[in-house]
């Protein structure tokens, strides 16, 4: 069965309040909770909040290097037109 919570609250490990939005999962009916899967659409660490309206946010992004597949090594190359 499909379902969708518009807002689930919890903690992480660290003891951090957890707001999680639009969250969409899947489970199968009799099945034990650890064969569930679940994926927000957005996740706010730190507050329990009541809805997705936000003012401002302020984002901290860790291993962005890896996530965003950027080039090791970025070469420029100068071109330079011969005139006759």
């Amino acid at each position: 069965m499909s379902v969708t919570e518009p807002v689930v609250y919890g903690t992480t490990r660290q003891d951090k309040e957890v707001t999680l939005f639009e969250v969409r999962g899947d489970y199968l009916p009799g099945m034990p909770s650890s064969e569930e899967t679940y994926r927000p659409g957005l996740i706010l660490i730190g507050d329990h909040a009541a809805s997705e309206a936000f003012t401002e946010v302020q984002v901290e992004i860790e291993y962005l290097h890896d996530w965003a597949s950027v080039p090791d090594m970025v070469s420029k190359r100068r071109f330079v037109s011969s005139s006759s």
